[in-house]
């Protein structure tokens, strides 16, 4: 490809931008587009600088709560069983997935929009305005906790935590199209990041990994690997998400632990009991409770199978996290559950057959198309409450009244759900089946 100095956004050429340090307003060629301002951001060294670039416009509106956590259900079960079968412990982000794929769909066109918008189960501007109303739920949800926090004895040790970010790392020479960006920003709030991918692809990658190690409160560190960003990357889009919270009622340690069924022996491990008013759901062949975190606005659902494996399908997952209200006592053990996947495999299974050989042409004047597609979570779960962590990247490359408490002891693989009260969008997803912490 002939990669000549061109515009970004229709700009004048950024190369020399990333030494300035003041913010640099630009005029727009064309009143439909957003102003932008350019300004240095913290990066790499040398051809790896960054620079942001600001989109000064409004946020789309976010769609209607029950319906968007409903769409999230469904495609959290499409994601999770289309998962390579194991039965190690797993931990995934529906979330992050599908936001870095709702960028990816207002990138294409044809017969491959239709596949994400069967796979996303909506229109792209829709899919967005469904993840806003869901990241609103839990900005709501940290809110109501962090005023609770104020109540206890040490708040800074119980403020709740959460930060959801949404980026894209663009090759500062290629041109892309105004109206993808601006679609990105309006519905997701994505910042834009110009970087050199031509001239130090080992810095821009770096510098990304930087970039995620900080929003995931460094519990993520290596997202991408030294393959993944080459000379010819256009586009790295990258969701983020972190999230923090205490119990809402303070957990008991159970010093003797609990007999842990695990897929081929019985274990002792390090274990609590929670108890508090939550919510409670049982159907065929499985049972679950939902426990609240601080603020009762953010919860985590344990759904216990009676055998192990057991699909976990969307009615299984919308009648555990919708269950009705009850007095709970869940017994669960101590773990850190992590995942680390590559998704091409994934994608192609959930419909996506044409996202790794079709060119996303909306998206820049660049042919381009998707190489990879990768994400790493880490879930952890103790007696002071839960800390979750998510990091997902798509690299484009130039194509070529008191009741009885319901009980439950988790003492054999279950999974659990975590996600705010309102919206019982699954932020996290994942299965237990060898506690470890």
């Amino acid at each position: 490809m002939q990669m000549g100095r061109r515009r970004v956004l229709g700009l004048m050429p950024l190369l020399g931008v990333a030494a300035c340090s003041d913010a640099i307003p630009i005029e727009m060629p064309s009143s439909p587009s957003p102003s932008v301002a350019v300004e240095s951001v913290p990066g790499a060294s040398g051809a790896a600088d960054i620079t942001e670039v600001h989109y000064k416009t409004d946020r789309a509106l976010p769609a209607a709560v029950k319906p968007s956590g409903k769409a999230m259900q469904q495609f959290a079960a499409t994601f999770w069983d289309a998962l390579p079968a194991t039965d190690q412990n797993l931990a995934a982000s529906p979330c992050s997935l599908a936001a870095v794929l709702n960028i990816l769909g207002m990138g294409a066109n044809g017969k491959l929009l239709e596949q994400y918008q069967q796979v996303l189960g909506g229109e792209m501007d829709t899919v967005a305005a469904q993840l806003t109303s869901i990241e609103n739920q839990v900005e709501e949800a940290v809110s109501r906790g962090g005023e609770e926090a104020q109540n206890r004895n040490n708040p800074e040790d119980f403020t709740p935590r959460w930060r959801a970010i949404n980026a894209l790392f663009l090759d500062r020479q290629t041109t892309f199209d105004e109206d993808f960006l601006r679609r990105i920003y309006t519905g997701l709030g994505a910042s834009g990041y110009q970087v050199d991918f031509a001239r130090d692809p080992g810095g821009v990658r770096k510098a990304i990994n930087s970039f995620v190690a900080e929003q995931t409160n460094d519990l993520i560190k290596e997202l991408l690997d030294e393959s993944a960003i080459t000379a010819s990357t256009i586009l790295v889009a990258l969701n983020t998400l972190w999230l923090k919270f205490a119990w809402q009622n303070p957990a008991i340690d159970l010093g003797s632990g609990i007999d842990f069924q695990k897929t081929d022996s019985k274990a002792n491990v390090p274990a609590i009991l929670l108890k508090d008013a939550g919510r409670q759901a049982s159907g065929q062949g499985w049972k679950s409770a939902t426990v609240p975190m601080l603020g009762s606005r953010m919860g985590v659902t344990f759904i216990l199978p009676d055998q192990w494996p057991w699909q976990l399908s969307a009615e299984m997952l919308s009648t555990a996290c919708w269950a009705p209200a009850a007095t709970v006592e869940v017994t669960v053990p101590k773990f850190k559950v992590v995942g680390d996947f590559n998704l091409k495999s994934t994608l192609i299974s959930m419909g996506l057959t044409d996202a790794f050989s079709t060119a996303y042409e909306r998206i820049c004047e660049t042919p381009i198309g998707l190489t990879e597609v990768v994400q790493k979570c880490i879930v952890s779960l103790d007696e002071t409450g839960i800390e979750a962590a998510a990091a997902t990247a798509a690299v484009l490359k130039e194509a070529s009244a008191e009741e009885p408490a319901v009980r439950l002891v988790l003492d054999r693989p279950f999974w659990f759900v975590v996600h705010d009260l309102k919206s019982n969008a699954p932020l996290f997803l994942g299965s237990v089946t060898d506690p470890k912490y």
